[in-house]
């Protein structure tokens, strides 16, 4: 009788694990290759100055819920939002910066595999993987008011007040209307000359947009006219040995909070959140 009771419940339990480690590695092995710079690159251009290199300070270390797999982070009225991906398991939640506590949570769809974030207009926009769907929530409650659709991948969401701005995974960035998602505009990512791709995880700060590079510890400023790339961020070292080896996965999350002039970090299944600020390497 016991032997029978633990194999029933044990069983789904190993098969709830095996299908989200497959979809990690899927995730990963979908996106594969060059995770900086790609091999099909130009020359560089002589005349262009090159982009300036950045390294992390930590202002501060933070609670964060490492059994959430975060696709993108936003901060909007004192509040940071975050939604977290991986099919049956993606969601939206409403964090309290006071505490760093969840303030609501919902579950995404159980179908889709959630993606990156934006908040415009008091909606929230939220994008899904492989699903061509745009998630509409309400901000004021978290609430399913809408949906709209797009074309090819959804990875990261940001936006510069007047556009949303997506990345695919590709070295392109796509601006769009938020009232019908219509394409207002295309821009390429290059960096004198080099198209860099796998651009991820994206937010809007001070006229530029940041972007994480999958699988890597780069963050990206881009001129969101142009499309060069304007600085490198090195965001190595954040997460300790020990978190690595306890199950973190990659960056991917950042944050900006306009009033105080901070940017947060954090990645996929991390114990930690930092605040962080910039130092120009020498």
């Amino acid at each position: 009788m016991n032997r029978l009771f633990l194999a029933v419940i044990v069983i789904p339990l190993i098969g709830f694990a095996c299908t989200e480690n497959r979809q990690i590695s899927e995730h990963r092995q979908s996106v594969a290759g060059d995770t900086t710079i790609s091999s099909a690159a130009t020359a560089t251009e002589p005349d262009r100055p090159l982009p300036k290199q950045w390294r992390l300070k930590v202002v501060r270390t933070l609670p964060h819920d490492k059994t959430c797999y975060t696709q993108g982070l936003e901060i909007h009225d004192g509040a940071m939002y975050e939604t977290g991906g991986l099919v049956g398991r993606s969601t939206l939640r409403k964090i309290d910066m006071s505490t760093w506590k969840s303030l609501q949570t919902v579950k995404l769809p159980a179908e889709v595999f959630g993606e990156g974030l934006t908040l415009f207009d008091a909606k929230i926009y939220t994008l899904t993987w492989r699903d061509e769907r745009c998630l509409i929530y309400s901000a004021n409650n978290l609430n399913l008011i809408g949906e709209t659709n797009y074309t090819g991948e959804g990875w990261g969401l940001c936006n510069d007040g007047e556009s949303l701005i997506m990345t695919n995974g590709s070295n392109t960035i796509t601006f769009l209307d938020p009232k019908d998602f219509r394409i207002r505009r295309i821009v390429s990512v290059f960096d004198n000359g080099r198209p860099v791709s796998e651009l991820n995880e994206a937010e809007y700060i001070d006229d530029e947009i940041w972007a994480n590079i999958y699988q890597s510890n780069n963050i990206v400023r881009i001129n969101p006219q142009t499309g060069d790339i304007l600085g490198w961020i090195d965001a190595a070292g954040l997460l300790s040995e020990a978190d690595i080896t306890a199950g973190a996965e990659v960056l991917n999350g950042i944050a900006y909070d306009s009033a105080t002039k901070s940017v947060y970090l954090t990645g996929k299944l991390w114990p930690k959140l930092f605040e962080v600020k910039l130092e120009q390497l020498k």
